[in-house]
């Protein structure tokens, strides 16, 4: 049935609106015994019991176990309100300084504990956030309510010498355990850090009624903020502990209206299964019956996943802000043989984890039955873990996962950029970036041996050049950047175009569709799912007429540019794709720049050799920004003078034909060359090899054994 979706014993469903324990059979509880928010039973035991026990073993904690208890009052409360109690509580003592955050309640085997750690505990970033800061302190659920357990200083105090221990109490912190760091001067810099934001009572029942009432953000933000300056003071109070993003994470957006909504789109999705034959698939909890996961079919998919065979490349990333119930949009989507990107299905998440991922990308494979030769996404760990899964689980045993190369460079300008201060004109810095540039663009076959020392040398200028080196930080960049090495044939052109990537290196195609449909189609934090499928719908329907008018009109250009071309390329319009026509074209033109040396004719499968006999007489052109424009690459790609560490002036680029024939009948049956790019884009043809056909005089070219399915019209 279309309404069950494709799981497997690996995949989880969670419940979108339901918190707390778990809808089952009544749990009888023996003495002793307490039941935890996640539906398990643990022993808990009384405060005196745990008191004693932690005096027991940490006696010289004992000023400091009394001073956080009578701050924290023990009452039986919720994980949630456990937190915004220590939170307030530990905040006024602080005077507005607060520097903690709570972790969520966690149940070992035997307790249900909580535990309340630093906001500085990460490691040190480039941006100045944490100092790893080791400072914890662990509460316990007993009978009569939360206990403090321990704090870090009790367990190291034996173990470190108070002179020498970096965690000693800072001055003015009033005791309040060992830290690394200063508190915060004033309430202002507190409330400048998420750690320092406190939502909560009266303020965060009023922002949540208002959120189920159906109130935008930015109304919810209003209604507190007054509400805390006619209590505080009138125009003169203080700013609030919170801003606009603790609103939003706190206040869930109104769910009036969402059975009507959900009951609806169910209906007009079942309607168009049943009349078209178009799949969609939902996940919900099985007690509460609510929505989780959501896929749909577009009309037109199957046919244009079809085209590609088994050469398709599948984009897919998630956003944000396209619906009122905080669903995560993932649009998947791929190039028609216009060159342009479509839509094949949506599918909305709760949540960004392994197991959605996992069964979204079953649902396509359930969709489409081939699986895509390339996906390209982000570096986001889930998806990756998710896709390894599709790839273990045979679904997509064959299917490479490729990652955007625009995103690495922005990886490595934030970990490496600051290393290069002091840098006049950043010629050093600029020296970097070029070099990881030319390396990740060379596309060469013969560059994958000399990958390894030219990466090495990267690590090395990095190491030689950068100005700023006396912090671990530094250390811990380089090492990012000689495991990014490890990842070639995931970004590195000479490894990425020796498969049918459709030249695509970055998911910027992904990136211009979420930007047309939170613009042109309308999508907001205010949009129904049923309104969101309608403007995918009919952006769809809209694009591809677009898109064929598009082509009409490009391949009428095309009749006047191709008087220009030699015969053999003349005759492939008709047969190929505007869209691969106009690379033929650009390739045709550069192909005049080349010439080859001197090859024995009696070894038919010596290759070629070609070198550039002038500069590119074009210039590079970007690759698409936007979905709507049409895209006619250039000369920037396997061009020595373009992109790339270039031609090797003893080897240049190494072709090998397959041609049959003589005089009017000679024709090429078959191609390869070093550059990659005719594998790459699919059509099975560069301007090397073109160059090759015009000085043999080749008079046909069998296209059909060169390019794909997707790009021949007949």
């Amino acid at each position: 049935s279309s309404l069950s979706p494709p799981l497997t014993s690996t995949t989880t469903s969670t419940a979108l609106h339901t918190v707390g324990t778990p809808a089952s059979l009544p749990v009888e509880l023996k003495p002793g015994e307490i039941l935890g928010g996640d539906g398990v039973v643990r022993v808990s035991r009384t405060p005196e019991q745990i008191r004693s026990e932690t005096l027991a073993k940490h006696p010289e904690g004992l000023d400091y176990v009394h001073a956080l208890e009578q701050l924290v009052p023990m009452h039986n409360v919720s994980n949630k309100e456990l937190r915004h109690s220590l939170k307030t509580s530990l905040n006024k003592a602080l005077n507005g300084r607060f520097v903690l955050v709570l972790d969520g309640a966690t149940g070992s085997s035997k307790r249900y504990t909580a535990r309340l750690r630093c906001a500085c505990r990460e490691k040190p970033t480039t941006s100045g956030k944490g100092t790893s800061c080791k400072f914890s302190v662990l509460y316990e659920l007993s009978t009569e309510g939360w206990v403090l357990v321990r704090d870090t200083s009790a367990l190291n105090d034996r173990r470190h010498d108070p002179e020498q221990d970096q965690h000693k109490v800072q001055e003015g912190t009033g005791g309040y355990g060992r830290h690394n760091h200063p508190f915060h001067h004033d309430s202002i810099e507190s409330f400048a850090n998420a750690a320092g934001h406190c939502f909560n009572g009266e303020y965060l029942a009023l922002g949540k009624l208002l959120g189920r009432a159906g109130q935008p953000w930015a109304q919810i933000h209003r209604a507190v903020n007054q509400k805390w300056a006619d209590e505080n003071g009138g125009p003169s109070a203080p700013l609030p502990p919170w801003n606009y993003k603790t609103v939003v994470h706190h206040c869930a957006p109104g769910r009036s209206g969402w059975e009507f909504d959900f009951s609806g789109l169910m209906t007009q999705l079942e309607d168009r299964r049943q009349a078209e034959g178009l799949a969609f698939y939902q996940d919900h909890d099985d007690t509460s019956n609510a929505l989780n996961r959501l896929f749909v079919e577009l009309r037109g998919a199957q046919e244009e996943w079809a085209r590609g065979g088994d050469n398709n490349v599948l984009l897919f990333d998630p956003t944000y802000n396209t619906n009122r119930y905080l669903f995560k949009l993932c649009q998947v989507c791929t190039v028609c043989p216009s060159g342009k990107t479509v839509i094949l299905a949506w599918c909305v998440l709760e949540k960004e984890g392994k197991n959605d991922f996992e069964w979204a990308f079953r649902c396509i494979a359930q969709t489409f039955k081939v699986a895509p030769a390339v996906i390209f996404t982000d570096h986001d760990a889930e998806i990756e873990r998710a896709v390894t899964r599709m790839r273990d689980s045979g679904l997509w045993a064959g299917t490479h996962h490729h990652l955007c190369i625009f995103h690495l460079s922005k990886n490595l300008y934030e970990r490496l950029r600051t290393h290069f201060l002091g840098d006049r004109g950043s010629e050093r810095w600029r020296r970097v970036s070029s070099l990881f540039w030319k390396i990740a663009k060379t596309t060469d076959c013969s560059f994958r041996g000399l990958f390894d020392e030219a990466w090495a040398g990267l690590v090395k200028l990095v190491v030689e050049t950068a100005s700023n080196q006396d912090n671990e930080h530094f250390l811990g960049s380089v090492a990012w950047l000689e495991e990014l090495g490890s990842l070639k044939e995931r970004f590195v052109y000479a490894f990425t175009w020796g498969r049918c990537t459709l030249t695509l290196n970055s998911t910027g195609r992904i990136e211009s569709i979420q930007f047309v449909s939170k613009g042109h189609m309308g999508m907001s934090g205010r949009t129904t799912l049923t309104e969101l499928h309608d403007k995918n719908e009919m952006y769809n329907k809209e694009s591809r007429r677009r898109h064929k008018v598009e082509d009409f009109r490009i391949c009428g250009r095309h009749l006047r540019a191709a008087e220009t071309l030699p015969a053999a390329v003349q005759a492939l319009q008709p047969k190929v794709s505007s869209f691969a026509f106009a690379h033929l074209i650009s390739q045709s033109r550069e192909a005049m720049h080349y010439r080859h040396g001197e090859r024995d004719h009696e070894l038919a499968d010596e290759p070629y050799i070609l070198h550039r006999t002038a500069p590119s007489s074009v210039t590079s052109t970007a690759g698409p920004r936007d979905e709507n424009t049409a895209y006619v690459p250039e000369a920037e790609h396997a061009c020595p003078d373009d992109n790339g560490l270039g031609d090797d002036p003893d080897t240049g680029r190494r072709v090998t034909v397959d041609i049959r024939g003589e005089g009017a009948s000679k024709t090429l049956k078959g191609a390869t060359c070093s550059c990659q790019f005719g594998i790459s884009s699919g059509i099975g043809l560069c301007r090397h090899i073109l160059c090759v056909c015009q000085v043999s005089q080749v008079q046909h070219i069998e296209i059909e054994a060169l390019c794909i399915p997707k790009f021949l019209t007949c």
